[in-house]
């Protein structure tokens, strides 16, 4: 299932330049993404946050066999174009739109994802996207955060150094500060939100400390 899910988004950037494609087949090496849409529930309105190029996205589309209503929202318009420029106007096709949470509409949605966005972003504007998001999903609905963890050390030394060479570096990837929060941190801050939380260590053979937190709105 995950090799044919991965190979079926990665359809999508055959035209793409080399870079593009070299950069999202690092991030199916690098991020567990099949681990994490095993721990999701079914969602039939689904929300990405951060979206990128869209390659969760697809991910989801291919699985969802076009019955959910897909939308994807990041601040970086060139990955915006990419995304674009893989839609071919089929049905089920998931909408990017390009801009901040703001973009995404009203909602309701069933499930938003926040995959490796919140910790480039200042401690100071967690609450209210936090907050945003809790607004925009439906009773009962999931906010999924998939971050790293602060432990073991060499593991969050070496996430620090591959974010900052992303960001402020290479410039790969939009954001302001890498800012990682402890298991604890962040399960207070979502209960703090009303949201019931699970957290899933999901990172066992990657070099990151993947892990997934599972928030269901009340």
């Amino acid at each position: 299932m995950r090799d044919r899910l991965q190979r079926a988004a990665l359809a999508h950037y055959r035209g793409e330049p080399l870079g593009v494609r070299l950069h999202l087949r690092g991030r199916l090496l690098l991020c567990p993404f099949a681990r994490i849409l095993a721990r999701l529930p079914a969602a039939r309105r689904v929300l990405d946050v951060g979206c990128g190029h869209g390659l969760f996205l697809r991910m989801i589309e291919a699985g969802a066999g076009g019955t959910a209503r897909l939308v994807g929202v990041d601040i970086a318009e060139e990955k915006i174009r990419v995304a674009r420029r893989t839609l071919r106007g089929r049905p089920g096709e998931p909408a990017f739109l390009h801009g901040d949470l703001g973009a995404a509409g009203q909602g309701p949605y069933d499930l938003i994802t926040l995959i490796d966005v919140l910790y480039l972003l200042p401690r100071d504007v967690w609450d209210a996207l936090l907050g945003r998001c809790r607004r925009l999903l439906a009773p009962g609905g999931t906010l999924a955060v998939k971050l790293v963890d602060t432990r073991p050390r060499w593991k969050h030394a070496l996430t620090c150094l591959q974010e900052t060479l992303a960001v402020r570096v290479l410039g790969i990837t939009e954001g302001e500060v890498i800012q990682i929060p402890s298991r604890r941190e962040l399960v207070e801050r979502l209960e703090g939100h009303g949201f019931q939380v699970e957290a899933h260590p999901i990172g066992h053979g990657y070099p990151y400390a993947h892990i997934l937190y599972r928030a269901r709105a009340g």
